[in-house]
């Protein structure tokens, strides 16, 4: 099992797929190095600007480096053109699995009915943050300090 493990983290390296964490050589990951890949990804999402960049962040243990919620990035790439209103698999499998969000448009609807009011507006004040921060090329001002502290920010 170890050695398909391995075998698939190398794989999934070689394809440069951004998810696979390194791992120790017992095959589990040290907190350290996943902390510092996660902020390193961040950063590099982050540079690349794109709304799927962003919804990358949403969708990633990199955005736990940054001080926003998974719906505010997901706002964010929305707002930048990321097409947010068209259907997605996994809302037709919460719908067959969960009766939840069954009559949800896209991704957008489907996570804005799955939040309470209050953390949907929350989420909107963090997206209009984060657009803030790109425009003014304040990246930095978008992640967590290094040694994780909470500091400012959403």
């Amino acid at each position: 099992m170890l050695r398909a493990l391995k075998t698939l983290q190398a794989l999934a390296r070689e394809l440069g797929y951004p998810g696979i964490l390194p791992t120790d050589a017992s095959g589990w990951q040290r907190p350290e190095v996943r902390d510092e890949w996660a902020r390193s990804e961040a950063l590099a999402l982050l540079a690349d600007g794109t709304p799927e960049a962003l919804l990358g962040l949403s969708d990633s243990i990199a955005g736990n480096t940054t001080h926003y919620s998974a719906e505010a990035w997901l706002l964010a790439a929305c707002d930048l053109g990321y097409p947010c209103n068209m259907p997605v698999a996994y809302t037709r499998g919460w719908c067959v699995q969960y009766g939840m969000g069954c009559d949800t448009s896209g991704r957008l609807e489907f996570t804005r009915q799955l939040s309470t009011p209050r953390q949907w507006r929350h989420a909107q004040a963090q997206r209009d943050e984060i657009l803030a921060h790109l425009r003014n090329g304040r990246i930095d001002a978008l992640m967590r300090p290094a040694d994780g502290a909470p500091g400012g920010g959403g």
